[in-house]
């Protein structure tokens, strides 16, 4: 198993400490680190004991098919992104990202050693590391994950609750409901849309039919029209900043377009009612906002029952 150890204790250019690390995560995979399990956010004390901020951490489980030597260079590349300044030891840092472990490998050179020398003793990796694999065993000592933080110092490290992530809706209709001012025009749009990116908007929601109730519906080419030139020019910006390009449709054809220039996720009020949308989504494996209505919204008013 390879283990990477994530803390940050200063805010970066995505955000504060815990979004620093939630925003790190789609650049490790970028650089050929393919999470498989990632465990909760801990809150931690610094070690050696200081006046610092307290550390966001979190440890991931990955695949690769790089080196150890090349999985160090790729982390160090991911700290750079964060600005991350190598200055004296244990200062405060944006981001700072350690190889733990790489499966059953024993290393000791001038800039790598594994297991790391001193996770035995890191609360603030052991506990995480519980979550995602309890079964792990110290590849030198042959102690268990658990024995291991049992016998680790646990008063300054505390487990944190969830986030929600948080859905920027961009809608290119002259006649949305929620909407303070129209974004019919597509250069509004756009900046809107790169302005809920940088509000810390984790998913992005771009769509071309008013879905309020009452609405006449809107043909497939007038929403392509209205949405294709926004998901065009925010899909490549999204991507790198790690959010999700949410397209809210209920047509096959905008869907499949859509998906073809960048979107990584589909929100359909029909739930996928459409002819042939089922398996367009099931070849692609995004993932699926189903929502439900009786009938279409020009009519899901009209005394909606249910037994």
């Amino acid at each position: 198993m390879i283990i990477i150890a994530l803390g940050a204790n200063l805010p970066s250019r995505e955000g504060s400490h815990r979004e620093t690390l939630r925003r790190a995560l789609p650049y490790i995979e970028a650089e050929g680190l393919h999470i498989v399990r990632r465990s909760s956010l801990w809150l931690t004390e610094p070690v050696p004991r200081s006046i610092h901020p307290w550390y966001a951490n979190q440890v991931i489980a990955i695949t690769t098919r790089l080196s150890p030597d090349a999985v160090l260079a790729a982390l160090m590349r991911v700290e750079a992104h964060f600005e991350r300044e190598r200055s004296i030891r244990d200062a405060p840092r944006t981001l700072d990202l350690d190889l733990i472990t790489y499966d059953e490998f024993v290393l000791d050179t001038a800039h790598l050693t594994l297991p790391h020398p001193r996770m035995h003793q890191r609360a603030f990796v052991l506990a995480p590391l519980s979550e995602i694999a309890p079964g792990f065993i110290h590849p030198v000592s042959g102690e268990t994950v658990e024995f291991l933080l049992a016998q680790s110092d646990r008063t300054g490290i505390c487990r944190l609750r969830d986030v929600p992530a948080i859905m920027g809706v961009v809608n290119v209709t002259p006649d949305s409901f929620s909407d303070v001012r129209p974004l019919v025009e597509t250069d509004l749009a756009i900046a809107h849309a790169l302005q809920l990116i940088e509000e810390g908007a984790d998913i992005l929601d771009i769509g071309g039919e008013s879905t309020r109730p009452g609405a006449a519906p809107v043909s497939p080419i007038i929403e392509q029209t209205r949405i294709m030139p926004v998901i065009e020019a925010i899909a490549a910006i999204a991507a790198k900043r790690g959010r999700l390009l949410s397209v809210d449709t209920r047509h096959t054809s905008s869907m499949a377009l859509a998906i073809r220039a960048g979107a990584t996720m589909i929100n359909d009020v029909s739930a996928l009612g459409d002819d042939g949308s089922a398996r367009l989504l099931a070849e692609t494996g995004l993932p699926i906002i189903m929502m439900h209505m009786q009938g279409v919204p020009l009519s899901m008013q009209n005394n909606p029952l249910y037994a």
